[in-house]
């Protein structure tokens, strides 16, 4: 898999790639912007479903959503879910990239193998697409979006408060 380093919604994105001048003519889409080269993962199947996950970070909250890799929606993750699939890591793995970007909002694409593996396949999405689910189909479930809008509400106001206490 070959990917743009800027830009979003798979666009210049080339799947399936397997050779050098595949690389080489990818590149040509956008010559200023660099690239990244991933192998193609196949996530493993749990209740059916592609274990392929969009986890959105906001202010010390983890909001971990199964996302199907082609249809690209989302359902929430349950906490049942979590412990019957061994999926704790999800929320580490997001904990410690939320560390090392110092975002307070992102998103990130984890796929877990049949091998029991987690790979990072979209490491930081900043910003982050928070369409609702009640207007497009691919959108982010409505209300993990009201809980992210007054997360940054109350992430904000608490900011200004200890801005205007000190000055």
């Amino acid at each position: 898999m070959i990917k743009p380093a800027h830009g979003g919604g798979g666009k210049g994105v080339v799947l399936h790639a397997s050779t050098w001048d595949q690389v080489l003519a990818a590149r040509q889409e956008y010559p200023s912007d660099e690239y990244l080269v991933q192998a193609q993962i196949s996530p493993a199947v749990l209740d059916g479903r592609p274990a392929w996950f969009r986890i959105i970070f906001c202010a010390g909250k983890i909001f971990p959503c199964w996302w199907h890799p082609c249809t690209h929606v989302y359902t929430p993750l349950t906490d049942s879910e979590r412990e019957r699939f061994g999926l704790q890591p999800l929320e580490s793995i997001a904990r410690v990239m939320a560390r090392l970007s110092q975002l307070e909002l992102f998103s990130t694409e984890i796929a877990f193998t049949p091998s029991g593996c987690f790979y990072v396949i979209d490491y930081i999405n900043d910003p982050v697409d928070l369409r609702l689910q009640s207007k497009a189909a691919e959108g982010v479930p409505d209300g993990i979006v009201e809980d992210i809008a007054c997360r940054i509400t109350d992430f904000v106001t608490a900011r200004c408060d200890t801005f205007y206490a000190y000055s």
